[in-house]
């Protein structure tokens, strides 16, 4: 066999192209070799018609009718094999068997010719060269796929021929000996080149099939991690939620690491994409062979666990994953820190189709980061209510007249040691006309996750700063801008184009942001804040202490003030460690020139420890609620020249 693969130029070092060339010559044979067969049978049987001699059965009826038999039994071989699958193995180790068998059958062959030939008519050896010869040429372009068959048979059969031709008489003969001789050379010559070109197809198909698989791996796999990919996870879901078994669900998971955007912005995108490799290297040995892992995109994988009877083993394994990537990430000089948060959808409960289960898992994913950061959540009913009445906000949000539909109240920012007021905080509120007052926590991240946000950021902004003109010059409005607001270069130059034109002077205005919108993009979010102070606002960064990283940020921005969420100051009374972190926060802010506000103060101890702590400016319930746009002129009044307000009872 191995020398059968040798032979023309088979020897290739390649042996995908050696085992692709055994099938395309396999494939070849077996749609030639009948061919073949029947054609010498055929012409052995006219030789019997024309040449049978009772007086010498052996010679022409005998020997001729066993090779005609030989030639029908082969045809029926090959024609039974035509439909029958092997492996490149057998297929080359058949090819040598017929390849003897080829050649075995051309020596009968030829004895059979040469001693009928010189037994027979002198009249009849005419037709008996000029039919061998024809019958030769036949069989050789039927094996020309095959050269070995097709070479070996011409071995046999023209030098004895040409040779007994060359040394006959009459004259005639000597040259078709000749002739015949000639005419085998040129056919040698072109079975080689054939071959050749047969080996150079074959090899060029391959090539073709290596590049058309390598580009279907690269469609399917990321490039990065190389976990499959968006496309080839959605192609497992599908099957996987085709075949899922009764009475057995498929959960489908969504992961995305929480705090992976600061890595990139302090450590640089090369320690990011280690972070990413590393993560899918965890993923996968965590999971093992329970699930199916693939990278959807960003810091975004996807998880598939099929065929899952109990969800306390998908909560289990969600769980081994997020703790997993608690474990701080260290190369070289830089440690990264993060988490895992995971949504979890099941097929049916949640959805029985791919689209459908991933935005459920997407949608508990979303959930997860909200209220339980670092750890996995299935999707459950309470969600789905959640996501209907998500949609049924964004559909009455999307018609709704903003001019309207939209009010603004504003809760006051006081001086912690005087009790003066500093500024007021702009808060939208909505009455729907179909759902009612839609409370802020409902209609802001609806409005947020869509283009919606813009046209709401500018109708409040025009309503803020048209109820800020009726007050003192010297109080602020603070007006909260949303992370795509920050982003849209458009809807930034609209934004500033109302404050810069407004009824009050820029400088009156500060623009509150939030942490999201520096993790998404910090240099855009930065370019956005200079965009912001070149026309004399104020930046003031909310919620601050509540990321993962923004003390990477507070330093690298012209800030003026932070806003200290109110989760700390809920615990402050009660946990030193709340305390100490307020302090510290405040004594940074202190140092770094920064006014440093309190959210949330709602007793007066609450603010005595705040004061005492150095803190210049709070915000909460103990100074007042927020008030509706008529109530802010006299609750000014009222505030004025009061060193401190007095405690009020919280509604």
């Amino acid at each position: 066999m191995k020398r059968f693969l040798n032979w023309a130029g088979a020897s290739h070092r390649r042996p995908e192209v050696r085992r692709a060339l055994a099938r395309a010559q396999y494939a070849a044979y077996v749609r030639q070799a009948p061919v073949l067969y029947l054609t010498v049978a055929a012409v052995i049987s006219a030789a019997i018609y024309v040449c049978g001699d009772w007086n010498k059965p052996a010679l022409t009826i005998a020997a001729p009718l066993l090779l005609a038999v030989a030639c029908l039994v082969r045809l029926g071989v090959w024609l039974r094999r035509r439909n029958v699958e092997v492996d490149a193995e057998i297929m080359a180790r058949r090819l040598v068997a017929a390849s003897w068998l080829a050649t075995l059958l051309a020596i009968c062959f030829t004895a059979w010719v040469t001693s009928l030939y010189f037994a027979g008519d002198p009249a009849l050896r005419g037709v008996i060269a000029g039919t061998f010869g024809v019958t030769m040429l036949s069989a050789v372009y039927c094996l020309v796929n095959f050269p070995i068959s097709a070479l070996a048979v011409s071995a046999v059969c023209v030098p004895f021929v040409s040779l007994l031709l060359a040394l006959a008489t009459p004259e005639p003969m000597i040259v078709g000996g000749g002739g015949l001789f000639l005419v085998m050379f040129g056919t040698t010559y072109m079975i080689v080149r054939s071959a050749r070109d047969f080996l150079g197809l074959v090899a060029a198909q391959v090539d073709a099939k290596q590049l058309s698989d390598e580009n279907a791996r690269l469609a399917h796999i990321d490039s990065l991690t190389g976990l499959p990919n968006r496309r080839q996870f959605f192609e497992h879901l599908e099957a996987a939620v085709a075949g899922n078994p009764a009475g057995a669900r498929v959960y489908v998971g969504v992961l995305d690491l929480d705090g992976f955007k600061p890595v990139n912005d302090v450590f640089g995108h090369v320690v990011g994409d280690r972070v990413l490799v590393e993560c899918g290297a965890r993923f996968t040995h965590v999971v093992g062979g329970e699930a199916f892992v693939a990278r959807l995109g960003g810091d975004e994988f996807g998880l598939i666990v099929d065929s899952v009877y109990d969800e306390s083993r998908v909560l289990e394994l969600g769980a081994r994953i997020c703790e997993a990537t608690r474990e701080p990430f260290a190369f070289d000089d830089a440690i990264a820190a993060i988490s895992t948060s995971i949504g979890f959808a099941a097929c049916p409960d949640a959805g029985d189709t791919p689209r459908r289960l991933y935005e459920r898992a997407d949608f508990a994913l979303y959930f997860a980061k909200q209220n339980h950061r670092g750890s996995a959540v299935v999707f459950s009913e309470d969600h789905e209510r959640r996501m209907k009445g998500a949609a049924l906000v964004e559909q009455c949000l999307r018609r709704a007249d903003l001019d309207t539909e939209m009010t603004v109240e504003y809760q006051p920012l006081h001086e912690a040691e005087t009790g003066a007021i500093v500024s007021f905080e702009a808060l939208a509120r909505w009455n729907s006309p179909d759902l009612g007052l839609v409370g802020p926590g409902e209609f802001v991240p609806v409005a947020e996750r869509s283009d919606i946000i813009y046209p709401l950021s500018r109708a409040l902004l025009r309503k803020a700063l048209k109820a800020a003109s009726a007050w003192p010059d010297d109080i602020q409005l603070s007006f909260n801008l949303s992370a795509r607001d920050l982003m849209s270069p458009a809807a930034l130059t609209q934004i500033i184009a109302i404050a810069a034109s407004g009824p009050i002077a820029p400088s009156r205005i500060d623009f509150e942001i939030t942490e999201t919108a520096l993790v998404t993009d910090f240099e855009r979010a930065r370019k956005a804040v200079l965009a912001l102070k070149s026309i004399g606002a104020s930046i003031s960064l909310d919620d601050f202490g509540t990321g993962y990283s923004s003390l990477n940020y507070v330093h690298r921005l012209p800030l003026d003030r932070i806003k200290i969420d109110r989760s700390f100051v809920r615990e402050m009374e009660s946990s030193p460690l709340a305390r100490d972190v307020i302090k510290t926060m405040i004594s940074m802010a202190r140092n770094l020139n920064f006014d440093c506000v309190i959210e949330g103060v709602e007793s007066a101890e609450q603010l005595a420890l705040l004061r005492s702590f150095g803190c210049n400016l709070a915000q909460g319930y103990l100074f007042s609620q927020p008030l509706p746009e008529d109530e802010v002129l006299p609750f000014i009044a009222a505030r004025r020249d009061r060193s401190l307000p007095a405690e009020r009872k919280i509604a």
